[in-house]
């Protein structure tokens, strides 16, 4: 009788210290569980928080005509800016870029400025552009790297 006693209380305990073994195992796949997860939801906000939020301002006295904006793999029309006037857009290079402006001037002639700048997939940040008759006469920038803060 202590003999089946002493071999049924071994079990116990034997039952126990394997489930307190298996509690770190346990600990360590929901570790690395969530850190999976917080990867995804920072990527995801990455993602959607991305692009350079590009302001043009017509400071001259005449329209600036079918306005475009163009970055490495796409265009963005912003049309007619009137003087005094701004358009925005958000933009998304495919690739390594910078930013050119279009538009066509009061003698219908289609005019391109280099507004420089440096950003690839995943920057974000502003770029605000003064244009005053055909010439860059403003040209803020403030991009930021996909992993940097506010």
């Amino acid at each position: 009788m202590i003999n089946e006693q002493l071999t049924a209380a071994s079990d116990a305990t034997a039952g126990t210290f394997r489930a307190m073994t298996n509690k770190p195992r346990q600990f360590w796949f929901i570790g690395v569980l969530a850190c999976i997860v917080l990867l995804v939801i920072g990527l995801v906000v990455t993602l959607f928080h991305s692009g350079l939020h590009v302001v043009i301002q017509n400071t001259g006295s005449q329209p600036l005509r079918s306005v475009v904006l163009h970055v490495t793999g796409a265009s963005y029309s912003l049309g007619d800016i009137l003087p005094g006037a701004t358009a925005h857009a958000t933009v998304h290079p495919a690739s390594e870029s910078h930013l050119e402006i279009d538009f066509t001037d009061p003698t219908n002639k289609t005019e391109r400025l280099d507004a420089g700048g440096y950003f690839e997939p995943g920057y974000r940040g502003t770029i605000d552009i003064s244009i005053k008759d055909g010439v860059i006469e403003m040209n803020e920038q403030d991009i930021r790297l996909p992993w940097s803060l506010p």
